[in-house]
């Protein structure tokens, strides 16, 4: 009952939100209201945004945010690398926004002498970042072998020289023979693939194909951690040396690196069991890309670097995150997590039964005090 002095909670104030409420909504809208409403109810207020994408338009990636990186054509068909697509620009069928979200798609077919066409778009010189964290929410291609789809970054500048000196970051890659299986990886001079000494971290996920799950990285000035799910995976730290500094040849990510995104075809790995031309096309589909930085390392960074330490060319949106676990609370946590569980379906399924759960976890959060996504 309503005693004296009882409040009734307020509910969120979100036309999104009322909308999920009273009549439902796609998958992907839900994923961006309740990873808003929650992360805005949890995050640590030392944290903001500084540069997203969040795919709500439809034609070509933001041209303000993404660039087509087909400079990359010249090498990665080399023996070293032997891959087989050719990367195309400013082309919808292989890179378009639609449904609230991007669609990166491989085709089988003739173009520019290669087999195969697909899309690598980067953020360098529109999206620039030294410390955070990066989010981004994508549901893999269909298993395929020969498909290499992978979510990494690379540096703006190389500061200690060309690959692997300056650092490669890793946050997915995924090989289509390997059914499920994600893994991450940190790449330096001393850590690398050509030496098979590079740190990989797995981790298996059953619906990775099928469902859109969040692969993020935590990158402060002396450790690297990347996560599927908030389950860590792979933790890679600076040791520093006997002068108090740092050896680069372990630890060069202390400059401005940037996001890629892309879908690879053959190589030496992915393509080591053949291709199934069967199963294309292909699409690695990413429903947002989420980068934040806390407010102390854009000061730290300022004085280190002399500049602002923050994404070159970033905006500011106020839009919240889902933050680590550690900053939760336990129950926080539970709920977050079955949130996620909820929200990981397919985009086309909608069962009435997923409706029902995520409205009360819309009235649940409200309750707590949740504020404007």
């Amino acid at each position: 009952g309503s005693g004296a002095g009882a409040q009734t909670p307020r509910p969120p104030e979100s036309p999104m939100l009322h909308r999920i409420l009273d009549h439902g909504a796609t998958a992907i809208e839900t994923i961006r209201a309740y990873t808003g409403l929650l992360g805005r109810h949890l995050k640590p207020h030392s944290e903001e945004l500084v540069w997203s994408d969040e795919f709500d338009y439809v034609g070509l990636p933001d041209p303000k945010k993404w660039s087509y990186q087909t400079e990359a054509n010249k090498w990665t068909s080399r023996p070293e690398n032997a891959e087989l697509q050719w990367y195309t620009a400013e082309r919808a069928k292989n890179a378009y926004v639609s449904d609230g979200m991007l669609r990166i798609q491989v085709h089988r077919e003739e173009f520019e002498g290669s087999q195969y066409t697909s899309a690598r778009l980067v953020t360098k010189g529109k999206g620039d970042f030294l410390y955070g964290r990066v989010e981004v929410c994508a549901k893999l291609p269909a298993a395929c072998r020969g498909a290499w789809p992978a979510i990494w970054m690379l540096p703006s500048e190389n500061s200690y020289g060309t690959w692997p000196n300056s650092g490669e970051i890793d946050i997915m890659e995924n090989v289509g023979f390997a059914e499920g299986e994600v893994r991450s990886s940190i790449h330096t001079e001393r850590f690398n693939h050509r030496e098979k000494s590079h740190l990989v971290g797995r981790v298996q996920k059953k619906h990775a194909h099928s469902r859109f799950h969040v692969y993020s990285l935590e990158w402060t000035p002396t450790k690297i951690s990347c996560f599927v799910d908030n389950h860590c995976t792979l933790t890679h730290s600076r040791k520093p040396d006997d002068a108090g500094g740092h050896d680069s040849a372990t630890w060069p990510f202390d400059q401005k690196f940037y996001l890629v995104l892309n879908v690879a075809v053959g190589g030496n790995w992915a393509g080591a069991h053949g291709i199934d031309n069967e199963k294309l096309p292909i699409s690695l589909d990413v429903a947002y890309v989420r980068v934040y930085q806390r407010t102390d390392q854009h000061s730290k960074a300022a004085a280190s670097k002399g500049g602002s330490g923050a994404a070159s060319g970033a905006n500011s949106p106020a839009f919240p995150r889902m933050p680590p676990s550690r900053q939760r609370s336990s129950s926080n946590l539970e709920e977050s997590l079955k949130m996620r569980r909820v929200l990981a379906g397919s985009v086309a399924s909608r069962t009435s039964n997923n409706i029902d759960e995520m409205r009360r976890l819309a009235r649940a959060a409200a309750a707590g005090g949740a504020t404007r996504v």
